[in-house]
């Protein structure tokens, strides 16, 4: 919408104008997101149990993200009749607005690497017993392809608007986990635990926010050479306080879920299971001093039943 009003015209009465005009909802332009798939392994087999250890590398190309375009349009210029009846006006002319909007573009990037690794032990005869280890580390950079704009803090300089470089994430974890299966064949009943660890989370989008161009006052942009960029005399209106997103695991966190299964000779069975079992709940404290929860899966119990013919 361009502009819109009720107008009081004296002695005709009221009069309202409103003038608006339509942007493509979709772009006819976007193309697939591809990613591509790559992973190596090898597996190892001991007289006590199976060690398997995969790597892989996987990126996400023409990613799908929000971005703000610059738009130039023109609204009208009216004029009000005061000797009509009722009120009327005329367009006298036209005058440009400058405005963003938002569109849909192919401009993200994504890359993991890491690894997995399982480690299966033979069963325990003596205690009906089998264990499983399990463990991965992944490696994430999101890179936007695409530029972010802010109003300048002096309303008065040429430089209506900065435009900034997106944003570039990256993120790493490190897993281990485990499960247990016990099994009492005397009874049909199978207890089972899974633990799960977290012993690293790192996410870290660190970044100075020096502009790489700007906007003027009729959304023209203008490029900013590299060695101007952090020079605060010319455009120190422009540079942003750098972007601290460092944070970091403060100590591990564990989880462990427990099921217990129960076969019946008529075809029934029985399992019963919880979810953080103990009611773990580990807090950290965040860049402020206030102590938060972690948000691991809250305790939970639940049941299942089936009947094979």
């Amino acid at each position: 919408m361009l502009g819109d009003g009720i107008y009081s015209v004296p002695g005709t009465g009221f009069i309202g104008w409103i003038e608006s005009f339509k942007l493509a909802a979709d772009n006819p332009d976007l193309k697939p997101i591809k990613t591509y798939q790559s992973e190596i392994g090898f597996d190892l087999n001991f007289k006590f149990g199976t060690f398997n250890l995969t790597g892989f590398y996987n990126t996400m190309k023409d990613g799908i993200t929000t971005v703000e375009d610059p738009f130039t349009k023109q609204a009208s210029l009216i004029q009000l009749n005061s000797t009509t009846t009722p009120a009327s006006y005329d367009v006298i002319g036209k005058r440009d607005i400058y405005f963003f909007s938002n569109n849909l573009i192919n401009a993200l990037k994504s890359e993991d690497i890491g690894a997995e690794m399982f480690f299966t032990f033979n069963r325990i005869k003596a205690l009906n017993l089998d264990i499983q280890l399990n463990g991965s580390f992944t490696k994430t950079t999101n890179t936007p392809n695409k530029i972010q704009y802010s109003a300048s803090t002096i309303l008065t300089a040429p430089e209506r608007y900065a435009v900034y470089n997106g944003l570039v994430t990256k993120s790493e974890q490190l897993n281990l986990g485990s499960n247990f299966n016990y099994h009492l064949k005397k009874v049909g009943l199978i207890l089972s635990l899974r633990t799960e660890h977290i012993l690293m989370m790192n996410h870290n989008r660190n970044q100075n926010r020096y502009p790489i161009g700007y906007l003027d006052d009729r959304m023209v942009y203008h490029a900013i050479p590299v060695a101007d960029q952090t020079n605060t005399d010319k455009y120190g209106h422009l540079i942003q306080k750098p972007v601290k997103g460092d944070e970091s695991l403060q100590r591990a966190l564990h989880n462990f879920h427990l099921r217990i299964s129960k076969d019946f000779l008529n075809g029934f069975k029985v399992s019963v299971y919880t979810t953080n079992v103990l009611g773990l709940k580990p807090t950290y404290i965040d860049s402020v001093k206030v102590r938060n929860l972690y948000p691991i899966a809250e305790f939970s119990l639940g049941a299942k039943l089936e009947y094979t013919f």
